[in-house]
């Protein structure tokens, strides 16, 4: 039995954190030894109400091989150990940072992985050997990402005027217009292309997971100067929401929207299409690896620096979408509906090859090829 300890945030709601416990529970139902390696707080045990998960987390497999849901710069503290060890190098952008390079090139590095086409291009063009790089990508459980029609009495008051054709929004918003998923973008496509008294919503999912503690949704609300008077209604929900509630948010939806500028892999594009939800999202970034135009609608866009000001951004581009084609988009959505359900079985039928099963088998195959 293969032991494999992975450095990684295991508790929380942050892409990181998910993909941590996910890929190791699934790797667990795989018959591999696994245990997480991770910086929990005082108390960490009571957040966690799965027992295997929380066996996992206790266990400590010093002399398993190492597999690391880090940033790059973290990767020396644990390749410096005698142990096989894979590096998961997620990056948004068009060229991953020159330091991540460095890092991914070392002899100790057995595998570069990362979750999308999206990724491993942008490693190549910061200088990462394309041989050293396999795509591991993300994925979903199945049993808990699908549509349902039961919903708990939280959800009564978006139940609302349900014959309402509904657009979708789910992801982080922090950073106000320079933010990566781009939320502005569609609150201004939304609000200028549909007026009140037309039969649609909007509804926005906010992941408050990044937000600091004097975040102020009206005041990011105000800053935008939208159309509020005029334009069709949105509603934002800026609260935590457990993930196996998520399905019944997505299931309320018709079509789920994401005008990013950047992604290594999107768990919510994902997630939505296996609720049934065709996509309208950018034509870049690691989604585009599994949404095409049989399950939604790619929006054009033109390159330019990432607008996020970070070092790992600095020699970075990004997506900037074009905000009338998204507008295109929504529209042609909301007037050919039977169109949309087409898409959105289309959707639910080609998100149910991407699970965290298949990433977990994927991974073992390579680390049992590399033993050899």
């Amino acid at each position: 039995m293969v032991k494999i300890n992975i450095i990684g945030n295991g508790i929380g709601n942050s892409g990181y954190a998910i993909h941590t416990r996910e890929l190791a529970l699934a790797l667990d139902k795989e018959g591999a030894d696994v245990s997480i390696e991770t910086q929990a707080p005082q108390g960490w045990e009571q957040q966690i109400t799965d027992p295997k998960l929380l066996k996992i987390l206790k266990k400590n497999n010093a002399e398993g091989i190492n597999v690391a849901i880090t940033m790059p710069n973290m990767w020396p503290l644990i390749s410096c150990r005698n142990q096989p060890f894979y590096g998961f190098g997620i990056f948004e952008g068009t060229k991953a940072p020159i330091q991540w390079m460095l890092e991914a090139n070392k002899e100790k590095v057995t595998k570069v992985l990362v979750p999308s086409t999206h990724t491993k291009e942008s490693l190549v063009n910061a200088g990462v050997k394309s041989d050293k790089i396999e795509i591991i990508p993300h994925g979903i459980d199945l049993d808990l990402f699908k549509p349902t029609d039961k919903f708990d009495p939280q959800f009564n008051e978006l139940l609302k005027e349900k014959d309402k054709f509904t657009f979708l929004f789910v992801g982080g918003w922090s950073r106000g217009e320079k933010d990566r998923k781009n939320l502005p973008a569609l609150l201004r496509a939304f609000t200028n292309e549909f007026k009140k008294g037309e039969n649609v919503r909007l509804f926005v999912k906010i992941n408050t997971v990044y937000n600091n503690q004097n975040w102020n949704l009206a005041n990011e609300i105000k800053k935008l100067n939208l159309n509020e008077k005029d334009g069709a209604k949105f509603t934002i929900i800026a609260s935590m929401m457990p993930r196996n509630k998520l399905n019944q948010l997505y299931s309320i939806g018709d079509v789920f929207v994401m005008p990013t500028r950047g992604e290594a892999f999107s768990l919510p594009n994902l997630e939505s299409m296996a609720c049934g939800l065709p996509n309208i999202t950018t034509n870049f970034g690691g989604q585009t690896d599994y949404v095409n135009k049989k399950n939604g609608w790619l929006i054009d866009y033109k390159l330019a620096p990432a607008c996020e000001k970070n070092v790992l951004y600095e020699e970075t581009d990004w997506a900037e979408i074009n905000e009338d084609k998204l507008r295109e988009s929504m529209r042609y959505a909301f007037e050919h509906q039977n169109e949309v359900k087409v898409k959105g079985k289309q959707a639910l039928k080609d998100a149910q090859s991407w699970t965290w099963k298949n990433s977990a088998i994927k991974l073992l195959k390579l680390i049992n090829g590399s033993s050899k």
